[in-house]
């Protein structure tokens, strides 16, 4: 059974409901917080490669849940579909979806990590998918970042303007991953040996901007960070009652069990 098909926006006068593919989004009336007949809006999103559904195959892209949480400074919309499918929207603009995966098959659970910007999603496949979203930086930032961890940890640049000229270009070509070598002459830029160099805006993706978290042996309905700023653990329960903490770092399990008897299948 679908659950979890209403939320509501804590910065905006939103209220948002699922109805199969489609959600309606409603500015409730003050004073008594009264719904209008008609939606302020209605999202859409398509059904795009042609993936089964699990519960009804005559809409693959009903939504089964419905979540609103934060991601670093921003307060996101989740639809999680039937067809393995989930779509973020930004509360602060309807207007387009941010960001859509898949997860190979029907998505139920979500789980939103504000601080480490991570978004779980458990499917149908018994898996749990992690996705890394703040890793997803461009060159620029990731230097910028650097450079300003740089400043307040060492004091950077009050000791480089106490080096030899020559040795404060040597350091500067060092902070930004650069090979004593000259860097105008072909084949000694740290880009690869080919004398190009990588562009400073190119989004930049860590391997591990993914992990599966895998062990139950059935589906997954919820799942849920616990309260701490390292978006270390995650907790999920399935369909048998088996509740599972999870190492998110590690992807291991670290305690499990069982609440009530099994059902027998």
């Amino acid at each position: 059974w679908r659950n979890n098909l209403v939320a509501a926006s804590k910065y905006h006068n939103y209220l948002f409901v699922a109805v199969r593919t489609k959600i309606y989004v409603y500015v409730p009336i003050f004073p008594y917080q009264t719904l209008p007949e008609t939606p302020h809006a209605v999202l859409v999103s398509e059904h795009l490669d042609g993936r089964p559904g699990y519960i009804n195959s005559q809409d693959p892209h009903g939504i089964n849940s419905l979540t609103v949480g934060e991601l670093g400074s921003e307060e996101v919309l989740v639809s999680a579909h039937d067809d393995g499918d989930v779509c973020i929207w930004y509360t602060r603009n309807l207007s387009r979806i941010a960001l859509r995966r898949n997860v190979g098959e029907s998505a139920w659970g979500v789980a939103l990590h504000k601080e480490r910007r991570l978004l779980a999603v458990s499917a149908n496949t018994h898996d749990i998918t992690v996705f890394e979203l703040g890793v997803e930086q461009t060159v620029r930032e990731r230097k910028k970042q650097s450079d300003d961890e740089d400043l307040r940890e060492s004091g950077f640049r009050a000791r480089t303007e106490e080096l030899p000229a020559d040795q404060r270009r040597k350091k500067k070509r060092h902070s930004r991953g650069e090979s004593d070598e000259d860097p105008g002459r072909p084949g000694t830029s740290s880009s690869g040996g080919n004398g190009r160099k990588r562009r400073k805006d190119k989004p930049l993706v860590a391997d591990r901007s993914i992990k599966i978290l895998r062990g139950h042996e059935n589906n997954i309905p919820n799942i849920s960070f616990l309260d701490d700023a390292s978006g270390r653990w995650l907790a999920s329960t399935d369909i048998d009652g088996v509740v599972t903490l999870w190492d998110v770092h590690t992807r291991r399990m670290v305690e499990s069990c069982q609440l009530g008897p099994r059902q027998p299948r």
